[in-house]
């Protein structure tokens, strides 16, 4: 073989391994992204799922939990969730696994399996890994988790965002169950999500942040002819909209971004929002 052959081939063979270096790089930055996007919309629907189940059981304290947790109002918010989003199930949860309350009817009334943490998963698994899991048999589970207390920090309730980042589609949203009634009690302490002191400036820079840019969106559509399925979806983030506005004068902030963050979820989808 002549110097010039040896040199052509390696010449190939260098471009080859070159181009496999790039493909493989822009595999796991895809990889990364997809995982993110899924964890950023599992997160905006968990903080959204809490916050409306908190906001039912404030406006019933006299009623028990369970009887709370029937509210028509939240069921249908909590169906609207589901529906814009890739969320497999939201669980409400007592502190012995019990579940209350379910958007799969099935579920009610049983105990709840505690799945690994999907934020650990997304920021601390490898492309490779994360590949791993989309290529393998079944349906790994994973869940994001909402802490709801009293305003001493005695936790009361765990909502539950249940993510199958393997599945192919989603199942379809179902409404929440409605668990036997308990004998109605004293009045019940106000519910509340557990978040440090430190947390609310910066919820409601971010809640103020989101909304922004929302409102930005539907100004850019608003001139637009838009299907129906597009203008339902803009009602929609005008009730999330709505909602973080009471919930920042209120001085909620955890409330006020969670609704704030769902309506920045839900622009995401208008035609031409983006």
């Amino acid at each position: 073989m002549t110097l010039k052959t040896r040199l052509t081939l390696g010449s190939v063979l260098l471009a080859t391994l070159i181009a496999g270096v790039i493909s493989a790089v822009d595999l796991a930055n895809v990889m990364h992204l997809e995982f993110d996007a899924t964890l950023e919309r599992a997160q905006s629907m968990k903080n959204v799922a809490a916050e409306l189940v908190r906001e039912a059981l404030n406006r019933q304290r006299s009623v028990p939990l369970r009887d709370a947790l029937r509210d028509p109002e939240l069921s249908g918010a909590l169906v609207n969730i589901l529906t814009a989003s890739r969320i497999l199930e939201v669980a409400v949860v007592d502190p012995g696994g019990e579940i209350l309350a379910d958007s799969d009817q099935g579920r009610a009334v049983s105990t709840a399996r505690k799945y690994p943490d999907f934020e650990a998963l997304v920021k601390k698994t490898s492309w490779y890994g994360k590949a791993g899991l989309l290529a393998s048999r079944g349906t790994p589970y994973y869940q994001l988790e909402q802490v709801l207390g009293t305003p001493e920090g005695q936790p009361l309730l765990y909502v539950r965002v249940i993510v199958a980042p393997a599945a192919a589609t989603p199942r379809p949203a179902r409404r929440l169950a409605t668990p036997a009634a308990a004998q109605p009690p004293e009045q019940r302490p106000a519910v509340q999500a557990i978040v440090p002191a430190q947390e609310q400036k910066r919820l409601k820079d971010s809640a103020q942040a989101r909304k922004r840019e929302v409102r930005a969106t539907l100004t850019r559509v608003a001139g637009r002819r838009l299907s129906a399925s597009d203008r339902d979806l803009v009602k929609r983030i005008e009730f999330f909209l709505a909602q973080s506005d009471q919930a920042e004068q209120r001085g909620d902030m955890s409330q006020a971004d969670a609704f704030a963050q769902g309506a920045q979820d839900l622009a995401r989808g208008v035609q031409g929002g983006r």
